[in-house]
């Protein structure tokens, strides 16, 4: 229940090898990568892989920030935002999710709008109604993603519906939105639809007993032809020794 000191091993240079705290490597990490725009257009080239690359972005900081609290603060957050968002670098970040995988964007709103309800990251009214109207187009023109952070998640849904409701404008985007989640789900956002086919059982030690006759008796079978098995090669052993 308690943060502990986190460091890792730098060894990108063998001769020079290094102990440093995983912050530390972090920081090098989102500063050299993922807020580089020469990194940014290169994962651009290889189009749905790179933008499923800035999607694991937000997933990696989404378990740091549950797993080791001081590793992430909200300013990171706010660089994701301002980076993949706002296209800090103006590379187009929109026109490219939308070409190449509009999935990969979905969640990685989700994860922005999630890491502020969860309060890691403070976040403006402002910045969350860009990233919530930018989420319901995204849905409303290419269908949810359906990750299970989106749909079975009745409490985005509620998050997306209330950052939303006083912006006249976003109104047919939010309404197509809550539409295409319930679509998705087979009822009303975050219900479980109802399944058919076969179901899994396990049987507990004190239900052996009630396992059905043939069972019990290819048990058996099984176990007398190991045994039988067992005897032959002794045998076969004792004859080969005797003719030696």
């Amino acid at each position: 229940g308690k943060d502990i000191e986190l460091y890792v091993s730098n060894i990108r240079d063998t001769a020079n090898a290094s102990i440093e705290t995983a912050s530390a490597s972090l920081q090098r990490e989102l500063n050299t990568r993922y807020f580089n725009p020469d990194w940014l257009r290169t994962n651009m080239d290889h189009g749905y892989d790179g933008a499923r690359n800035f999607m694991f972005l937000t997933d990696h900081l989404d378990l740091w920030d549950a797993t080791a609290t001081q590793m992430v603060g909200s300013e990171d957050w706010n660089n994701v935002n301002d980076v993949f968002v706002n296209d800090r670098f103006s590379l187009g970040m929109d026109t490219f999710f939308d070409t190449f995988n509009p999935y990969a964007q979905q969640m990685l709103l989700t994860n922005l709008l999630g890491a502020s309800m969860r309060d890691d990251w403070n976040a403006s009214a402002e910045q969350l109604q860009v990233i919530a109207e930018r989420l319901t187009r995204s849905v409303s023109e290419h269908g949810p993603a359906c990750e299970a952070n989106q749909c079975r998640n009745s409490e985005l849904t509620e998050f997306v519906q209330q950052t939303l409701q006083d912006l006249p404008d976003a109104a047919p985007g939010l309404a197509a939105y809550v539409e295409a989640i319930a679509a998705a789900t087979g009822g009303a956002p975050g219900s479980a639809p109802e399944v058919q086919g076969q179901r899994m059982e396990q049987v507990f030690p004190e239900q052996a007993s009630a396992l059905p006759l043939a069972n019990w008796l290819a048990s058996l079978w099984i176990g007398l032809l190991a045994v039988s098995l067992l005897i032959a090669g002794w045998l076969h052993q004792g004859t080969r020794n005797r003719v030696r």
